[in-house]
């Protein structure tokens, strides 16, 4: 189903030649492609569970050809075998879509040596820590996600409330971005 979709994104932006309305277009397919990971990684695994070390290399590594032409970013990832269920997973796949994505975008925009690190570990008991910095330009010194208009930080504000998170952005030589969140067994616990 989601290759299905897949295609006919890909057939309906063909006519499109607006460059913003085509932009749109190709960030909506790979919104549905990180998903369509996800359950991808879902059907190869006889637990119900999806090692999240694994696919975020292979994210990391589809989003590098679809947006690395000009710099070339060497991304580091730090996590020791993180494996979450589907209702965990897909939020954060969705929420990692996005901020990589935002750092391909909008950070690397100096010569010096372009750096992405991604972290997801075990926080506490109850939480889980995943980390996304950039050594880019950074965020505006004012910025403010509330006031926000990107659509796509937007969403990560709302996937990071679904996974009864937190989300905490500083700018440190770079834009970072700390999500504390919890799996589906802690959320449930809460409820």
């Amino acid at each position: 189903n989601f290759q299905i979709i897949l295609s006919l994104l890909e057939l309906q932006s063909i006519g499109i030649e607006d460059k913003k309305a085509l932009e749109l277009a190709n960030e909506g397919r790979n919104r549905v492609k990180s998903m369509a990971l996800i359950h991808q990684k879902l059907y190869q695994n006889e637990s119900d569970l999806i090692d999240f070390e694994d696919y975020m290399h292979i994210l990391a590594k589809e989003l590098t050809a679809i947006y690395d032409a000009k710099n070339k970013v060497n991304i580091s990832i730090d996590s020791k075998k993180m494996m979450f269920d589907v209702d965990t997973a897909i939020p954060l796949a969705l929420i990692l879509n996005e901020l990589i994505t935002n750092s391909f975008k909008y950070a690397f925009k100096n010569e010096t040596e372009s750096i992405l690190s991604i972290s997801l570990n075990k926080f506490s008991e109850e939480n889980y820590q995943l980390i996304i910095k950039d050594n880019g330009i950074g965020l505006r010194q004012d910025f403010d996600i509330k006031e926000s208009k990107s659509f796509g930080l937007k969403l990560v504000e709302r996937l990071v409330r679904q996974l009864q998170g937190s989300l905490e952005i500083t700018n440190q030589s770079g834009a970072k971005f700390e999500i504390l969140f919890k799996d589906t067994k802690m959320r449930k616990e809460l409820i």
